[in-house]
């Protein structure tokens, strides 16, 4: 998938952490972003 703009990017973050079975609590917890701030990415 090609990223073109924030929504492609979001897409692409949150299919990336499902094939990882990462939740958004355990990035959150590794990166030090809040959980909103990856709830926004994955659903820009």
């Amino acid at each position: 998938m090609q990223v073109n703009d924030s929504i492609s990017l979001g897409q692409v973050i949150r299919n990336r952490r499902k094939e990882l079975a990462y939740t958004q609590k355990y990035i959150s917890e590794i990166t030090g972003f809040s959980m909103s701030l990856k709830h926004k990415s994955d659903y820009t």
